[in-house]
């Protein structure tokens, strides 16, 4: 496998610095997508038929597992993208509020009730799966 150095943007231009670390990353491949889709679509029925007092306990749970690895998954995004400790303390914090505010809209989201939103226009509630957010093409 050959390195690649990522250059610094200036204004429009790429400018490679004699500083530099490196990067190790791995990337999925078009099966690994197809199989993590495969895995969802498995895990789909039990879930949309699950009623919405466990799909909650399941996310709380999530925070749970979160939290006790807290320190090594601030390292990983600190690693991962070059944030440093109170940006990726901070992400991590947020991420955990946005799960959180999930497991405690559920029971309601599910029975028609439509939740608040801060985005103009509201949000979108379904019982069946939606688009993916993003409807890029594929590549």
């Amino acid at each position: 496998m050959s390195l690649y150095t990522v250059p610094l943007q200036l204004n429009n231009e790429p400018i490679t610095t004699l500083d530099t670390f490196p990067v190790n990353s791995s990337r999925a491949s078009s099966e690994d997508a197809r199989r993590a889709c495969d895995a969802a679509a498995t895990a789909f029925p039990a879930w949309s038929q699950m009623n919405p007092q466990r799909r909650r306990d399941i996310l709380l749970k999530v925070i749970d597992a979160m939290q006790a690895r807290r320190q090594e998954l601030v390292e990983c995004e600190m690693t991962e993208v070059a944030a440093d400790a109170a940006w990726a303390g901070m992400d991590f914090t947020l991420t955990l509020e946005m799960i959180r505010e999930l497991a405690g809209r559920i029971t309601s989201a599910v029975q028609g009730a439509i939740p608040s939103s801060t985005i103009p226009g509201g949000c979108h509630v379904s019982s069946q799966p939606t688009c993916p957010l993003n409807n890029s093409p594929q590549v």
